[in-house]
């Protein structure tokens, strides 16, 4: 399956390519390893904020 049109350009567009490849990002064992060892309850942390925007946006 492909994620971009044909004419994507990951330069000018890189807010997107991080938003359709942050799965990628974020389960690479280099990253793991390397930058996510360095902050142990971050997974926490993300499920808090997660947790609170969709809240935030149940309330709207």
């Amino acid at each position: 399956m492909k994620l971009v049109k044909n004419d994507f350009n990951p330069v000018e567009e890189r807010e997107n390519l991080i938003k359709v490849r942050g799965d990628y990002i974020l389960s690479n064992q280099d990253f793991v390893n390397d930058i996510k060892s360095e902050f142990p309850d971050i997974d926490l942390l993300i499920l808090k904020n997660i947790e609170k925007k969709l809240v935030s946006l149940h309330l709207k």
